[in-house]
């Protein structure tokens, strides 16, 4: 139990202090604290909303019903929904010692690979982000139905090969991104499992045991359909259109990508929770990025035999990268800290094999590369503390990701709206103007704008900007609302009703706008008394 035993507290020491975090506004609020059923806790109707509903363009009712557990048991403590998610990242590091140990019998190089993954700081964001639970709760059955498959092919039961499948619905209800690990599984079957090695050479033979070996997948692969053809449907809406970007330009961003994580692997500076999808992608590096990683797969599958373990970390690391790449873009990022929790594990395991490999002759070399691994977690832990602060509350991790990345138009929206709230007025119109500056058609933040405005008694200064707006703003219930409230405030009823009203007809669920109209009603009604 050393391993493990060291493992626990490696991330035990690294995360210390989430206990003392808050929600922060950017999803969790969307996820958490708006959700009535969420705050109730366990309950029949709960389970119906969380496998009955979309949140936020996606389906994982596990993810959500674990929402409801922790609310069930310690209330909307946010410290609590912290812990848990530090519980399972935990449980993921000792998961994949546990699963590398007992398919290579290297337990000193298991635990390295398990380190790496559990104190890197790019892991930061799925551990200390509660709205993020999603990635630590899909890993953990992830690297159940792993280790799950690997006792099938020791022992092949109908029962082992059915707690498989069962494994990885669960998983794919936790988050879909697990549509890849059928593909995973084919790559652990060449290594470290072994069962390609009995295949002669030519290609006839190698494509024939492959064949027979996706075959035992099916159920697998057409759970990864069904889940595909949910995520499509859910995430229709969250889409970017095609004419943002081009498919040339998404490839290009998807090459360029795959380079990104490696760099922030190895130099995990300037991490931010939103890195903004430019305007327009630089083709030529794309392709030139594109070129990088065809080469390099190609030299791996070529030495696939030679160094098996170079090969299934390549391709883990590439495979699992799919599903956010961005060929089919979703969101408005370009890439995401937390789209390598699952993918990262392929090159630790190509480093420390490849280190491992290449030093087993050479007895100094051994020791050299011993020193430089507890050197390398050392540092890894200092910035995983330094960037774990980061999360501690809403204003922190907004002011970080502007000094990160300034032109980004969602985080000036999010901290002006956060700083509203508390009724810092001039320094939230300060960050609402760079949003609509940024992004002109973000008709949220022309509303939330004059509305702050509005409420720093700056009336004039609101309607000029809506007035700016409003020939753009036909469609959007938050500016016609504001246009009524920003009315209403300035004594206008008639404007303010017609507001309302254009609000409604487009939102007929806007709550506010509803609020809006009984207050003009109550407004002239009692206008029409004073003159009696």
């Amino acid at each position: 139990m050393g391993w493990p035993l060291l493992l626990l507290a490696a991330v035990a020491i690294a995360f210390a202090g989430v206990r003392s975090f808050e929600f922060v506004h950017y999803d969790d609020l969307q996820y958490l604290l708006k959700e009535p059923f969420v705050r109730q806790g366990l309950s029949w109707g709960g389970v119906a909303w969380a496998f009955g509903r979309f949140q936020l363009g996606n389906w994982h009712p596990l993810t959500m019903l674990s929402y409801l557990l922790d609310a069930e048991l310690w209330g909307m403590d946010p410290g609590a929904f912290h812990l848990v998610n530090v519980a399972l990242h935990a449980a993921n590091t000792v998961g994949l010692f546990l699963l590398l140990r007992r398919t290579t019998g290297h337990a000193v190089r298991a635990a390295l690979v398990a380190a790496l993954f559990a104190l890197h700081p790019l892991h930061v964001e799925s551990v200390a982000w509660v709205a993020a639970r999603k990635d630590v709760l899909s890993t953990l059955f992830f690297l159940l139905t792993l280790s799950a498959y690997v006792r099938w092919v020791e022992r092949p039961t109908v029962w082992r090969h059915a707690g498989v499948v069962a494994l990885y619905a669960l998983g794919l209800m936790a988050k879909p991104m697990l549509v890849t690990l059928p593909f995973v599984l084919l790559l652990l079957d060449h290594w470290p499992l072994g069962r390609f090695a009995e295949t002669t050479a030519g290609v006839r033979p190698l494509l024939g045991r492959l064949g027979r070996l996706a075959l035992e997948k099916a159920p697998l692969f057409g759970l990864a359909l069904a889940s595909c053809v949910v995520t499509l449907f859910a995430q229709a809406g969250a889409m970017e259109p095609l004419a943002h970007l081009t498919l040339p330009e998404r490839l290009a961003n998807a090459a360029l990508s795959v380079l990104r994580y490696l760099g922030l692997l190895v130099w995990p500076a300037q991490l931010a929770p939103l890195y903004p999808m430019p305007p327009r992608v630089d083709l030529a590096a794309g392709a030139l990025a594109g070129g990088i990683v065809l080469v390099a797969s190609l030299a791996i599958l070529r030495s696939a035999r030679r160094l098996p373990w170079l090969f299934t970390g390549w391709f883990w690391y590439l495979g699992t990268l799919v599903p956010v790449i961005g060929v089919v873009q979703v969101g408005i990022q370009s890439h995401a800290d937390r789209y390598t929790y699952v993918p990262l594990i392929g090159i630790f395991l190509a480093i420390v094999w490849g280190v491992a490999e290449w030093t087993a002759p050479h007895r100094r070399a051994r020791l050299a590369a011993g020193v430089a691994a507890v050197a390398v977690l050392v540092a890894l832990s200092v910035r995983t503390r330094h960037q774990l602060e980061i999360w501690r509350n809403s204003e922190t991790l907004y002011e970080h990701t502007l000094a990160v990345a300034p032109e980004n138009p969602i985080i000036h929206y999010n901290l002006a709206t956060l700083l509203a709230e508390h009724g810092r007025y001039p320094e939230a119109i300060a960050h609402q103007r760079e949003a609509v500056r940024l992004a002109p058609d973000l008709m949220e933040g022309w509303s939330q704008l004059a509305l702050t405005l509005a409420a720093n008694g700056e009336l004039a200064e609101a309607s000029r900007v809506l007035e700016e707006v409003r020939p753009r703003a036909d469609g959007s219930a938050e500016v016609q609302y504001a246009l009524g409230l920003v009315a209403l405030l300035k004594g206008e009823l008639w404007p303010a009703e017609q507001g309302a009203k254009r609000a409604l007809a487009i939102d007929p669920s806007f709550s506010r706008a509803r609020d809006l109209l009984q207050r003009v009603y109550a407004a002239r009604k009692q206008r029409s008394e004073s003159t009696r």
